[in-house]
């Protein structure tokens, strides 16, 4: 692959990021990205204590990515579009990202899978945005705990993905 944008959501780091990395891998250049999502900028969520550790945390990541000789790329506007306009300038055949389980990542995710068909660009996704899957610390008798003692216990057992590297 020649080119990759990486898409950062709620993942704004380079030590062990498994999408990143793996850009990083099997792209010949590769494009990080940053969207600010009008439907989170227009929402509840978009308070002053947020937006200044949002600034802040993407200031540092610019400065982690600026130290391996890339760019961070920032837009404004609705993810999808956005993200794919930012694909198609820099004529990328792939996007990739943290996989999220939260149900607005989800539904983001579907918009943007549904987008990239047919235009040639590949959506890929990777864990990363937490050290155990989720899904994978259940009870033995639901599909989730109701106290935390014990889902902490179940947690601290549970299999860990590997960390990634990225060069530079």
């Amino acid at each position: 692959m020649r080119i990759a944008v990486v898409l950062f959501t709620r993942d704004l780091r380079v030590h062990d990021h498994p999408a990143l990395a793996a850009a990083c891998k099997e792209a010949d250049k590769v494009v990080p990205l940053f969207v600010f999502d009008d439907d989170i900028w227009t929402s509840d969520y978009a308070r002053p204590n947020r937006t200044a550790f949002l600034l802040e945390s993407l200031s540092d990541l610019a400065a982690s990515l600026t130290e391996r000789g890339a760019g961070l790329v920032v837009r404004r506007g609705e993810l999808v579009e956005e993200t794919l306009g930012a694909a198609s300038d820099a004529h990328a055949e792939g996007i990739f990202l943290s996989a999220d389980a939260s149900a607005f990542a989800t539904r983001r995710w579907v918009r943007l899978k549904r987008a990239c068909e047919g235009t040639g660009i590949h959506l890929r996704s990777f864990p990363g945005t937490s050290g155990v899957s989720p899904g994978d610390v259940t009870p033995s008798n639901g599909d989730h705990f109701r106290v935390f003692t014990p889902y902490y216990r179940r947690w601290k057992e549970a299999p860990r993905r590997a960390l990634s590297t990225v060069p530079g």
